[in-house]
């Protein structure tokens, strides 16, 4: 399973969505305090995905929001599904995936560009 995160700044036009693939793509956010760290409980992340993975209907492709209270407690904000998402900076093709993914799960349909049957 392949995980992408996309962060949007809690200040208005403080930087666009970014896609996060590495540590190293959160390096100009912005509002992390010097440590990115600080914003975010790993644990719960780690919660939140592998509740994810045990779903069995899940959608094939979403995002799924995360905020951080004034107090540090990490929650889940709401996860939207992939047919509205935007591109948020994803590489075209991989965008292209990630719709069809959804829309072939979501019309029962065999999904053309489903690149695991090629591995």
């Amino acid at each position: 399973m392949v995980c992408r995160l996309v962060v949007k700044p809690v200040e208005s036009k403080k930087f666009t969505g970014k896609v996060i693939s590495s540590i190293k793509d959160l390096i100009g956010c912005g509002a992390y305090n010097e440590d990115w760290h600080y914003n975010y409980d790993a644990e719960v992340l780690d919660e939140i995905m592998d509740q994810f993975i045990e779903w069995d209907k899940r959608p094939m492709a979403c995002s799924i929001d995360i905020g951080v209270t004034k107090d540090g407690r990490t929650l889940l904000i709401e996860c939207n599904d992939a047919y509205s998402l935007g591109a948020y900076g994803l590489v075209d093709y991989k965008y292209a995936k990630l719709l069809s993914a959804r829309w072939s799960q979501l019309l029962e349909r065999e999904d053309v560009f489903d690149y695991r049957k090629y591995q």
